[in-house]
């Protein structure tokens, strides 16, 4: 009897830990993870220190094995407000002359798409239609200007493009955090995230290069199940120092030294003062009598 009860304890622990396991809310199942960094950098299209503690995500795969006429490195950032992005691009045939009337048309340029999930445990499919999810065009020749996708879409974004000496580059804020969507980041959270290159090599306003991370991501952006993700890094630890009590000066010694024995003489004089009294009272008594 004993021991048929200790089989089913044991079964009881078994099949608590595989539901534990299996519903552990922090199972993301995505492609690879990169780290972020944690930190708030300046939006001006140059690439700040703040960036140096992500992992690089890097872009250099030509879709169906075709030429890539361009390559990225992209960087990640985060703070309790927003995420980060910071795309550089080499690029040897930057557009120059690309038709902007249309922000429809900004893939047909050299242009770089970004795309996330925020809750991508609780959702899959097109990025451009889940819940908690953003897509972000920007182009070199539309300037601040990008075309948007997704429930997170309208955020009040800041993008800003600038030529490089090899090619451009494109930071961009993503202010998707705090009420307005009810979404707070905090450090080890995962992100499914993609980013792609569109690039147009003689100025006439049609693609001819599409370039991913790697021959597994080509077309993660109509599939998140294709995503990598990114990983919200620890907040560095900020050390507050002991206020330290302040220490008497040389003067202050100085000025306590010598006004000490002034206060005992007042007293020395006071006490003798009234001593003499006292006798005097007591002699005159004396001779009264």
């Amino acid at each position: 009897m004993k021991r048929i009860l200790s089989l089913a304890a044991a079964a009881m622990v078994l099949i608590g830990t595989m539901i534990v396991s299996v519903s552990a809310e922090d199972i993301v199942v995505v492609g690879d993870q990169f780290k972020t960094a944690y930190g708030t950098p300046v939006i001006d299209g140059t690439l700040d220190e703040v960036y140096g503690e992500s992992d690089p995500y890097r872009i250099q795969f030509g879709k169906d094995n075709a030429e890539s006429y361009s390559t990225a490195v992209v960087y990640w950032a985060w703070d309790e407000t927003a995420l980060y992005y910071y795309a550089d691009i080499t690029d040897d045939t930057v557009s120059t002359e690309a038709d902007t009337t249309n922000i429809g048309d900004i893939w047909k340029t050299d242009c770089a798409e970004v795309g996330f999930n925020v809750t991508p445990n609780q959702e899959a499919g097109d990025p451009h239609n889940t819940a908690n999810s953003g897509v972000f065009l920007g182009a070199l020749m539309y300037g601040s200007e990008m075309d948007t996708y997704g429930s997170l879409s309208d955020c009040a974004y800041v993008c800003k493009t600038v030529t490089t000496d090899h090619g451009w580059a494109m930071e961009v804020c993503l202010p998707i955090f705090g009420e307005a969507t009810g979404l707070t980041p905090k450090s080890g959270d995962q992100i499914a995230m993609y980013t792609i290159l569109h690039n147009d090599t003689d100025n006439d306003n049609e693609r001819n290069s599409e370039t991913y991370r790697d021959e597994v991501s080509i077309g993660v952006q109509y599939d998140s199940s294709k995503m990598d993700c990114i990983v919200l890094s620890e907040k560095p630890v900020i050390e507050i120092a002991e206020p330290v009590a302040d220490e008497p000066t040389e003067i202050d010694n100085v000025q306590t030294e010598t006004s000490a024995p002034k206060t005992m003489d007042r007293g020395f004089v006071a006490v003798a003062a009234c001593t003499m009294i006292s006798l005097a009272v007591v002699v005159d008594s004396k001779k009264r009598r």
